[in-house]
């Protein structure tokens, strides 16, 4: 009895599951959202990005890939490929959170595709906690980003993936019509040209000012600090581009409008998101496969809202140039300038005076850091044939390198300042060797002639920030004393006088040259009087 009812309830079972395995079937075979395979009917594609976004980056052909926000959405794929030459697909998110950007290209890497990728980096997509989603667009689907078969129960069942289905059978049996929409106009975003204006822009502020406002504030509330932004970045930018240095990097700041800048410097999360910057830019100096543009220098576009239909988003003529730079190396160069003039008195104050200022531990300074990079970027390309075989020029090349970061942070951990001024100065010789040792790399055919150059500006880079900080250093208030400690190192006099200063109320003093012979002349009496006394 026992046995009969077993298989009675089994078979009851299969025959319950048999609408089930239909449906996930019929999905399955229709896959309206493309998630297995390309469509073998005229594809319907569906504007919910989250969902949609997955099986382009599984089954669509492209070389290229652009990611970011809203900001990104309106470059169509066939514009990109006109300018730049590339075969690219856009999988860019309105509102995306930084987390849901790392998720879609970890899909497009699995598929082994991507060579190129084109990143809008929005600095709001890095706040609040490294895996947020943007709960406001509606639940992430994380079941079509990961590797788990057993997850896409979800798509096979789910009842509004159904309907789509059916709309489409109904379709091609034309039963129903559907307004099919391009995969290139899928993302475009741009309004007509008479949206894009001055009066519209201020029309549509006036009514959206106390919206912007509480949204900023709501990023105050999300932890925008530049902790949690440097967080989120390292979690899911930076170590994505370590994973991947055969994937070329282009990563741009969009021109945002003034407007934009004030009302966030208005809600005070404009400092946070400058800092911020800044640390992208340092953290992705050294790494080869990577630029970096800064289209936030335009001053000709951002100060103009003609080029915008509301504070954030630029037309298609903004887009043009933004593609324009990317597909050389000099709009690298002059969007770097342009960052170098316009920050150049944050940077000097920065790398000079304020250098230490709140840092205290040397992991915090940024030249410590940047030095770090450098140190990372030298053992990556020495391990490599056929550099890693001269064994040689390999030890001497990371030894000078290790040293910027060693000096610094011996500088900084010892009590006095004329102490770090002297293992300041010793860092920054390291930097100069490091410099040199790649110039006989270069010319022995270990290393890329462009990623040797790019390594050398970053050794020349930090060789800047040092000079800056030792001549802050210098001025200091001889009244001052140690840094840490009540007695002054004598040592560190001496290093002081080597270098042609000496040390007074007023700070460091270049030593004229009848106070060097005074001094040479005391030297030399001492030394004879001593012999005399011996």
């Amino acid at each position: 009895m026992n046995e009969r009812f077993g298989r009675y309830v089994i078979c009851l079972l299969g025959i319950s599951l048999l609408p089930l395995a239909g449906f996930a079937l019929f999905n399955w075979t229709i896959d309206p959202l493309q998630f297995y395979r390309r469509a073998f009917y005229a594809p319907d594609f569906s504007l919910q990005q989250r969902y949609q976004n997955p099986g382009l980056a599984k089954n669509y052909p492209y070389d290229t890939v652009v990611v970011g926000s809203s900001l990104a959405e309106s470059l169509a794929p066939s514009h990109v490929d006109d300018i730049l030459g590339v075969r690219s697909i856009n999988l860019s998110f309105a509102g995306a959170s930084a987390h849901e950007i790392s998720r879609i290209l970890q899909v497009a890497f699995r598929a082994g595709r991507a060579e190129r990728v084109l990143w809008c980096l929005d600095i709001f997509a890095f706040r609040g906690a490294p895996d947020r989603t943007a709960q406001e667009e509606g639940e992430f689907p994380t079941y079509l980003y990961d590797r788990n078969p057993f997850n896409d129960l979800s798509y096979l069942l789910n009842l509004d993936v159904f309907r789509s289905s059916a709309d489409i059978v109904r379709s091609e049996w034309g039963r129903k019509k559907r307004k099919l929409l391009a995969l290139d106009r899928l993302h475009n975003t741009y309004a007509q040209p008479e949206a894009y204006s001055e009066a519209a822009v201020l029309q549509k502020w006036a009514k959206e000012e106390e919206a912007y406002a509480r949204g900023f504030r709501r990023f105050a509330r999300d932890a925008f600090t530049v902790e949690a932004l440097r967080a989120s970045f390292d979690r899911n930018a930076l170590s994505l581009m370590r994973e991947h240095p055969n994937v070329r990097f282009d990563v741009y700041f969009p021109p945002l409008s003034v407007v934009a800048y004030q009302a966030a410097a208005k809600e005070g999360v404009l400092e946070a998101a400058n800092d911020f910057k800044r640390y992208v830019m340092d953290s992705l100096a050294l790494l080869p496969h990577v630029r970096v543009y800064d289209f936030q220098t335009w001053d000709d576009i951002v100060t103009d809202l003609n080029n915008y239909r509301d504070i954030l988003h630029y037309s298609r003529e903004v887009d043009d140039r933004i593609l324009r730079a990317l597909g050389t190396e000099d709009g690298k160069r002059k969007t770097e300038d342009g960052k170098r003039k316009t920050e150049k008195g944050k940077r000097k104050m920065k790398r000079g005076g304020e250098m230490e200022k709140g840092h205290k531990r040397f992991e915090e300074l940024p030249v410590w850091r940047a030095g770090r990079e450098l140190v990372r970027a030298v053992y990556e390309h020495t391990r490599r044939a056929p550099f890693s075989r001269d064994f040689g020029l390999c030890d001497q090349i990371q030894r000078a390198a290790v040293s910027i970061t060693s000096n610094i942070a011996e500088g900084h951990e010892r009590g006095s300042t004329a102490d770090l001024i002297q293992f300041l100065f010793y860092a920054k010789g390291s930097a100069g060797e490091t410099r040199s040792q790649l110039y006989n790399a270069e010319d022995l055919g270990y290393i890329d002639p462009s990623q040797a150059e790019r390594l050398r500006e970053a050794a020349s880079e930090i060789s800047r920030q040092l000079s800056a900080w030792i001549q802050s250093m210098q001025t200091l208030s001889f009244k001052q004393g140690p840094r840490f400690h009540k007695e002054q190192d004598q040592s560190g006099r001496d290093f002081i006088a080597k270098l042609g200063f000496k040390m007074t109320p007023k700070g460091a003093v270049k030593i004229t040259e009848d106070e060097k012979l005074t001094e040479d002349r005391k030297t030399e009496n001492g030394k004879k009087g001593g012999s005399e006394h011996r």
